[in-house]
């Protein structure tokens, strides 16, 4: 499914992957466009960003959100 700047498009697919996977929560990462938690007891929550939207260096980045979210 190709989602692009699609809000609802985006919610209905964290949605089913949830479903599918059986999961009470997810987050997706979305670049420069920040993040998307979800939780299957409440609204999804849109996290944007801080600082600037120019990305130089993803390297690590997915790690450096799995780890705060553990932590």
């Amino acid at each position: 499914m190709r989602i692009g700047q699609d809000w609802q498009k985006l919610i209905a697919a964290g949605e089913q992957v949830m479903a599918h996977m059986k999961m009470p929560s997810l987050v997706i990462t979305r670049g420069r466009d920040g993040m998307v938690a979800f939780n299957e007891n409440h609204k999804p929550i849109d996290i944007p960003i801080f600082g600037s939207d120019q990305v130089a260096d993803v390297t690590g980045a997915g790690d450096t959100v799995i780890a705060t979210f553990i932590a």
